[in-house]
């Protein structure tokens, strides 16, 4: 059986057989073996709740009666997370990473 080949979220480059780029000096076997298990590392849920929670607390600053509504919170996200990336270099996956598939969606 042939094992499944993923890219690098951060470059997009292969990953070896171990989950390891080379260009990015990076491990990802945790987040391949939690998102074959459809589920984020204990990390990367802590990371999306951190980006979330900031988002909720500034439309909170404006408006004190903000009652937690995820539609809302995402449009502060999509912004805040683009604005990291462009002007600062962080990558998508460290700011809000998500579930890793194998090239090809197998």
């Amino acid at each position: 059986m042939k094992k499944q080949t993923y890219l690098c979220p951060i470059c997009g480059r292969p990953l070896t057989e171990n989950y390891e780029c080379g260009s990015c000096s990076r491990n990802f076997s945790g987040e391949i073996r939690a998102s074959s298990e459809g589920t984020l590392t204990e990390y990367q849920t802590a990371q999306q709740d951190l980006i979330d929670n900031a988002c909720a607390d500034l439309i909170r600053r404006f408006v004190p009666a903000f009652k937690h509504d995820i539609e809302q919170i995402s449009v502060i996200r999509e912004a805040l997370t683009g604005l990291l990336q462009k002007h600062y270099g962080i990558a998508e996956f460290d700011l809000y990473p998500w579930l890793l598939e194998p090239e090809g969606g197998d």
